[in-house]
């Protein structure tokens, strides 16, 4: 199970109090402990620090960034020295802002990277095969990538490793939707949705809803993962109506910048 490289050794005398405290971390909320775990399975050595078992507390190096997550970032003050700049500030708390001030400077929106002085409020979903809605759509022009009908624009190649599916109008993809990163085996699977884009002239005609459809519909009924997650920002009111439409459920409330360290 994904988990088990947090647990204590079998020797532990604490062993099953703290597994049964670990467990209660995994499951509420279940999108960010998912988005943590994916990158810990994939990207092992990344792991810089985390706190005893919480799995919400955590510090790694991953596509050039530092990133770190915390229910307490006052107590990363004895960690900061390992970074400068660049850093992905992950937090579940608002009411952390002034301390994050304190230490931190330069914030960016994770939209634009540009200079915000605040942070983005995003809503994370989920969504199961018991609440997923494919409805009753022709999604005959919902391509699978790779593909040999259309050659996949550059900012899509690094999401195609896992499942990807694009909607074709003409020779153009007018859609995109991934799911680059999937866990699966007897105990757990779930898949994080990424990319998820339509462009800016061919939007409210139903393409997202087609890509997105067929891309629930091979995670959850062909492939039998269990779980899918997916974050968007809380003023894309668009998007989350579109998830809704299909079946996904709120799950939790994070706030995320990007920021530099303090010099003193």
């Amino acid at each position: 199970m994904v988990w088990e490289r947090f647990l204590p050794p079998i020797g532990s005398s604490k062993k099953k109090k703290e597994r049964k405290f670990f467990t209660k971390f995994a499951e509420e909320p279940l999108s960010q402990t998912c988005y943590i775990h994916w990158y810990l399975a994939q990207k092992p050595r990344t792991l810089l620090y985390n706190y005893s078992l919480n799995p919400y507390d955590y510090i790694f190096h991953y596509e050039n960034k530092y990133h770190l997550s915390s229910s307490r970032v006052w107590s990363l003050k004895k960690k900061i020295q390992w970074f400068n700049t660049n850093s992905v500030l992950i937090f579940h708390d608002s009411s952390l802002w002034p301390s994050i001030q304190e230490k931190f400077t330069n914030f960016r929106s994770l939209e634009t990277n540009e200079k915000t002085n605040t942070y983005n409020t995003y809503t994370t979903y989920q969504l199961s095969v018991e609440t997923f809605n494919p409805g009753r759509l022709d999604l005959d022009s919902v391509i699978r990538f790779p593909n040999n009908r259309v050659n996949i624009p550059k900012r899509y190649r690094h999401l195609t490793g896992g499942i990807a599916y694009g909607y074709l109008k003409g020779k153009e993809i007018a859609s995109f939707a991934a799911a680059p990163h999937i866990l699966q085996n007897n105990e757990f699977s779930f898949a994080i949705l990424r990319g998820i884009e339509t462009k800016l002239l061919e939007r409210k005609q139903g393409y997202s809803q087609k890509t997105l459809t067929k891309l629930c519909q091979e995670i959850l009924t062909d492939r039998l993962i269990k779980m899918i997650f997916l974050w968007v920002e809380k003023s894309n009111q668009g998007a989350i109506q579109l998830y809704k439409k299909l079946g996904f459920e709120e799950d939790s409330t994070i706030f995320a910048t990007y920021c530099d360290r303090r010099s003193k």
